[in-house]
């Protein structure tokens, strides 16, 4: 939901500012495959997929932190890109505060705010990949704290500030591609 959320803004303030969707085209991104690839794959890690299932949740949480340190680092290697530096350091940031708490710190009070029931937290909980934020909890301002109301009815989420950084990350990308002289270096 994120992405096509970062993707629509993108386009919007490329369309705003005069760019057209076929000036993306010109964008010299490196490593295309693999940085989509490696989102198929963290998104697959953390879905319900069942054969995953039979996986120890703390081995999916260290999978999960391997793909967005390479993710991180293709990223990186696109930096001339204005936009993917801002994607890089979310993630970074993303695996930096699971590293450090073995899951995705998770604010109950942000997600109270959005209408997500503690049960419901609960069963969030149970595929061991988020713990719930306490005075324990290591670098928690880098974790899921920051309620995002939702657009759609129902689907609010919960962002880290690492989320934020990468949707930031991903529109300046799709913006500033839109523009005609997209395929320039630094843009």
């Amino acid at each position: 939901m994120i992405v096509i959320l970062a993707l629509g803004l993108g386009a919007a303030a490329g369309w705003i500012r005069g760019g057209r969707l076929r000036n993306l085209e010109q964008l010299k991104i490196r490593y295309v495959p693999g940085i989509l690839v490696l989102f198929v794959v963290q998104s697959v890690l953390r879905s319900d997929f069942a054969p995953l299932g039979r996986l120890s949740a703390i081995l999916l949480v260290w999978l999960w932190c391997m793909c967005v340190l390479a993710t991180a680092f293709l990223a990186l290697a696109n930096r001339r890109v204005r936009g993917f530096i801002l994607v890089s350091i979310g993630l970074l940031s993303n695996a930096l505060v699971v590293v450090a708490n073995g899951a995705m710190p998770l604010s109950l009070s942000a997600a109270s705010r959005l209408g997500i029931s503690a049960g419901q937290v609960a069963n969030g909980l149970q595929d061991g990949f988020y713990v719930v934020v306490t005075d324990q909890t290591r670098l928690w301002l880098l974790g899921d704290v920051l309620p995002l109301p939702a657009i759609v009815p129902g689907m609010g989420s919960v962002l880290s500030i690492g989320d934020v950084l990468m949707l930031v990350g991903v529109a300046i990308v799709i913006a500033d591609g839109m523009l005609p002289d997209a395929g320039q270096p630094g843009r």
